[in-house]
């Protein structure tokens, strides 16, 4: 990568070769390596305007708003970024360059729709030139950047009414005409039918004319790929066309027929023994079934039969060194166990540290550097009756399934048996237990609040999630301790394990209504009814990300809902764990699971509320309150306090020097409810 010594030799460059860069992070790189030279330098105004940079092209943005996972890097642009970014704007002539620029000043709180505009055309510009690299290199990730770039001028163009149409038409031609030689044929097409059918206001019926023709070739010539053609993607064609077609209200290909020989050649193309294997098979007799074809499902049913029944996996052997993990952790447990029983659920609630990174995850099977454990890992999750309940077939997928494997190994090697020194020796040591546990959820937690249900029956019912839950932390506390101290019998958990697992959909339910988000969905049969959604449901709502950051909201989707991790809900409720499996580590990580849950509390009126990452102090009651992200708001004892830390006081509220309240009132579902993170 070249080096640069300031930012005008960079922009220089840039302004002649942003083009020759496949991906907005890898110009965000060498805006890095300016910023660090620059800190190092000692020249702060030109550190500060690298680091802008840094971040511009760090943010990636989705259908032309910016990813969720991007919040943290967009909280922290202000008017002086603002107007650099405007600055910049004026100052270069590339598509590439202008279209991040004016989609950030768009992005930003003062929305100006000359920016809007100039992004859309800009971003139209990028996709011609990043089409043109795809046809001379088309192996490489060019085809990638055309969907950013049509994308998020399509997203900006219908949200803002400008040269909408032009867009559109860009979109169909691309489905229609992008080069079929590119590594990224089949994922553009795929990206933009599936906008397409999704937007039915924008793309009528005689628009989709067509296109389920393109998807029926496109196949075609998935299957004609040298070494082994590209099934997988020649099926996701079959499915998207399937869908213009019933868009049309029309059968124009034998879409079933065709699924299931090219399933069937998935499991010729296996090896004898691959777990992948028979998820296929089932895939082949569904479509096979849907076609009319009984004689090929009954040959094939008798042929999953014996793969279910044979299906094995080949054994790896890999020599972890624990050594310095255990020592670590006795020294952590020898530490924490010192502290008073407050700071200790404090620190198994705030410690990020126990559990692994997942942007260091992330990162790793990005780079390929995956651990030798997980080379061999089959492609598809089988359950304890042999049969195969998902299966990974895209790159996105087996992304996905290596992020899940490299998080469960990480957390068995590295990260539990620390997690296990640190509860044994709290739970040895009378720091953790039930009545401490109990007294700091009363306190500081809305697990430990009286709330208020209306009922049709009954009226006004009160009642506390803490009720349901003392009685496994009774249990779960009162065997571990004696097992500690005599050393004879493991703890038998059966039962705590399943209440605690199964109450965690209705936690979740509670602490999104207390959010202020709805958890029920209208069944589709009646849309006169509405059911409540379950847990796999609730845990990947974008609202959920309001909550929790990445690290415990994805610890808590692959402890209870990851089909490829512990999957715990699923498996507990369905009767999937024999009793051998039920491990203490369940009970140590539904803990944990907890407390991630009980760090929020319900504020009074008349407290003291900040963000972690804002400049004022407001009472909770302040309408400014609720525009603060919900993971970021703590709650400071008084107005004194918030001044010492560095808050201003807020101009709306007005808030003065309140009483801290001494009882936690009575919450009704009538309350406008204030979620803080009591510090």
């Amino acid at each position: 990568m070249a080096k640069f010594n300031n930012l005008q030799s960079l922009h220089d460059h840039l302004e002649r070769h942003a083009a020759d860069y496949a991906g907005a992070h890898r110009i965000s790189s060498l805006f890095e390596a300016v910023y660090k030279l620059k800190e190092a330098e000692g020249k702060r105004n030109e550190a500060d305007k690298a680091l802008w940079e840094r971040k511009f092209f760090a943010v990636q943005y989705e259908v032309s708003e910016p990813k969720n996972w991007c919040d943290h890097i967009v909280a922290d642009f202000d008017e002086n970024t603002y107007d650099y970014a405007a600055t910049r704007l004026e100052n270069t002539q590339n598509p590439i360059l202008r279209a991040r620029y004016a989609h950030v000043l768009w992005s930003g709180p003062n929305k100006v729709i000359a920016h809007a505009r100039i992004a859309i055309y800009s971003y139209l510009e990028a996709a011609k030139v990043y089409e043109q690299k795809d046809c001379s290199k088309p192996n490489e990730r060019w085809g990638l950047e055309v969907i950013f770039a049509i994308l998020n001028a399509y997203g900006l163009a219908i949200r803002t009414k400008y040269r909408s149409q032009e867009v559109k038409v860009e979109v169909l031609r691309l489905v229609r005409h992008f080069n079929p030689k590119s590594s990224w044929s089949f994922r553009v097409r795929q990206e933009l039918i599936e906008v397409v059918l999704e937007d039915k206001r924008q793309f009528g019926r005689t628009k989709l004319a067509g296109l389920q023709n393109v998807c029926w070739r496109l196949a075609g010539i998935g299957m004609k790929i040298k070494n082994g053609g590209r099934v997988h993607d020649a099926i996701d064609m079959l499915n998207l066309g399937e869908k213009v077609d019933k868009r049309l209200g029309q059968t124009s290909h034998d879409w079933n027929l065709r699924r299931g020989k090219y399933y069937e050649i998935l499991m010729q193309m296996r090896k004898a023994g691959d777990p992948a294997v028979p998820s296929f098979c089932l895939d082949a007799i569904e479509n096979y079934r849907k076609a009319g074809k009984t004689e090929k499902v009954r040959s094939l049913e008798a042929q999953y039969a014996e793969l279910a029944a044979s299906g094995r996996f080949s054994k790896v052997t890999v020599r972890i060194d624990q050594t310095e993990v255990v020592k670590r952790g006795r020294e952590l447990a020898q530490k924490v166990a010192k502290w008073q029983p407050h700071k200790v659920i404090s620190f198994l609630i705030h410690q990020q540290e126990l559990f692994p990174r997942y942007a260091d995850i992330k990162k790793r099977v990005s780079a390929g550097n995956i651990e030798p454990i997980l080379m061999d890992m089959p492609s598809t999750t089988i359950d304890d009756r042999g049969h195969a309940s998902r299966h990974f077939s895209t790159e996105n997928e087996r992304q996905h399934r290596e992020r899940v494997r490299m998080y469960e190994q990480e957390l068995a090697y590295y990260k539990l048996p620390v997690i296990r020194q640190v509860l044994f020796q709290s739970i040895r040591n009378g720091k953790l237990s039930q009545e401490t546990l109990n007294k700091y959820l009363q306190q500081k937690s809305w697990l430990g609040k009286t709330l208020c249900v209306k009922s049709p029956t009954h009226g006004m019912r009160p009642y506390r999630w803490l009720d349901l839950l003392e009685a496994s932390f009774d249990s779960y506390f009162g065997k571990t301790l004696r097992w500690l101290r005599d050393g004879t019998n493991t703890p038998n958990l059966v039962l705590e394990i399943d209440s605690l697992t199964l109450k965690f959909e209705g936690l979740l339910r509670e602490l999104l209504g207390l959010a202020g988000v709805a958890t029920f969905r209208l069944k589709r049969q009646d849309r006169s009814l509405t059911e409540e959604r379950y847990v796999g449901d609730l845990l990947y709502k974008k609202e959920m990300r309001r909550l929790f950051g990445e690290d415990d909201l994805f610890f808590l989707q692959f402890l209870l809902s990851e089909d490829a991790g512990y999957d715990l809900r699923n498996r507990v409720a369905h009767c999937l764990i024999l009793a051998e499996d039920y491990s203490i580590n369940y009970m140590h990580l539904l803990l944990l699971a907890l407390l991630k849950l009980a760090k929020y509390d319900l504020a009074q009126n008349n407290e003291i509320v900040a963000s972690r990452n804002g400049s004022m102090f407001h009472l909770a009651s302040c309408t400014l309150v609720r525009r603060i992200l919900v993971k970021n708001r703590i709650a400071l004892p008084n107005s004194r306090t918030a001044s010492k830390k560095g808050y201003a006081a807020c101009r709306v509220c007005k808030p003065e020097h309140p009483e801290p309240a001494k009882h936690p009132r009575t919450e009704t579902n009538g309350t406008q409810h204030v979620l803080v993170v009591r510090t």
